[in-house]
């Protein structure tokens, strides 16, 4: 009896030692989930990837499962990948499934890491709209394309190619969520596109060759603006919204521009704005400046461009290797502040904890990760007595907040 009492403790030490020895890293927490490229809708027939992110990156058992809370509507096919990828900010590592979606309605897809129980979730709402009932009609020289989903651009998939010669506008409503690749490319009588606050994305060679079109506006929540989509373009101007993440290679190359507006700070891909020789002005209204990720993103243009930027943020323009070419900058009487996260004790997956903003712009919550701790969100002090509220509360002045941790 004795020598299987020592035994069970040498069993249970080696168990213990395995499991906890000094390369196993816990899970803390999962987070942003997300369902394929989102751009457009979900089809029903179609398989999306869905993903989320794992804290921390170095976790060790990256395990999980994937369910949905309606598996009629979107079922999950196959489940269990992971991949650790590394940035300029760091390393992030995703874990991911298949789902598939079978029909309208709304899922609730969440996982579930088998280390620690975190979990998350994301809810996926399959509409008519993602089938593509899109509508669209000729009015007054103008083309209205309305309804709910993306644009396709596959010629075949034009029905408005044939009547391309009786219309010089075309206005995108709010219900449409992507104008995809191609879809108005060579529309040489096109002048004018308005674009709706619903699209999300812009498509590669959207407007490819409208040589004639001078004038568009660009709804308020475009994420990203593909490669070439307005290249030799007749463009004169163009504002660029703050919802805008990434403008991609070529996509504004070899236009009439004379001026471009960025409202954020932009990642700049190469000869994005190559090749507009009129260009003459450059105004920055975004406390980051855009990041210009290639030294030929404005090949071509002239020397003599002037960059109209906040004046508490010249120094930075003129010591940076791409925008210090430009001929002038001018400076703006913009009040901008600077936000610190003082994570205490915790950290962030590749994040900077300190940006730039306007005065009385609101700010997006970041959230960080700390072993062994729950995080309980931003206070204006250290010893959190007054919480920052994300959705009212506005930024008048440079400010730290902190951090607030509950062990687990």
């Amino acid at each position: 009896m004795k020598k299987l009492y020592l035994l069970a403790i040498v069993l249970l030490s080696l168990i213990l030692f395995s499991c906890e020895g000094d390369n196993y890293v816990a899970v803390t927490g999962v987070a942003n989930v997300r369902v394929g490229t989102g751009f457009g809708g979900l089809v029903v027939g179609n398989t999306e990837e869905v993903s989320a992110q794992v804290f921390p990156h170095n976790a060790t058992n990256l395990n999980a499962t994937w369910e949905s809370s309606n598996p009629e509507i979107v079922s999950v096919v196959s489940s269990g990948g992971s991949r650790r990828s590394s940035s300029i900010g760091g390393y992030t590592t995703t874990i991911y499934a298949t789902i598939k979606i079978l029909s309208l309605g709304t899922a609730t897809i969440t996982v579930t890491t088998q280390d620690g129980s975190k979990t998350a979730t994301h809810t996926i709402n399959v509409g008519k709209g993602q089938e593509g009932t899109i509508t669209w009609r000729i009015s007054n020289d103008t083309l209205i394309i309305g309804g709910v989903g993306r644009i396709s651009g596959v010629q075949h998939h034009r029905p408005w190619e044939r009547h391309r010669d009786f219309f010089t506008a075309l206005i995108v409503e709010d219900g449409v969520t992507s104008i995809v690749s191609d879809a108005f490319t060579g529309f040489t009588n096109l002048t004018s596109v308005t674009i709706g606050n619903g699209v999300l994305h812009i498509g590669s060679r959207a407007f490819l060759d409208c040589v004639n079109l001078t004038y568009v506006t660009i709804g308020n929540n475009v994420r990203d603006i593909d490669g070439d989509a307005f290249r030799n373009t007749g463009l004169v101007s163009i504002v660029i919204p703050r919802s805008v993440n990434t403008i991609w290679m070529s996509a504004f190359r070899n236009t009439k521009l004379t001026s471009v507006t960025f409202n954020a700070g932009s990642s700049i891909r190469e000869h994005a704005f190559a090749e507009n020789r009129n260009l003459n002005s450059i105004t920055i209204l975004s406390a980051n400046p855009p990041h210009v990720t290639n030294i030929n993103a404005f090949l071509g243009v002239p020397a003599t461009v002037c960059l109209f930027v906040p004046e508490v943020l010249i120094s930075v323009y003129r010591q940076h290797n791409v925008w210090r070419s430009f001929g002038c900058v001018v400076g703006l009487p913009i009040v901008v502040h600077t936000v610190t996260f003082n994570t205490q004790g915790g950290s962030f997956s590749g994040w900077i904890p300190t940006i730039r903003v306007f005065d009385g712009y609101a700010i997006e919550s970041p959230t960080p990760f700390r072993f062994g701790f729950d995080f309980g969100g931003w206070y204006r002090e250290s010893n959190h007595i007054n919480v920052w509220n994300f959705e009212t509360d506005v930024v008048t002045s440079d400010i730290t907040l902190y951090a607030r941790w509950t062990p687990v």
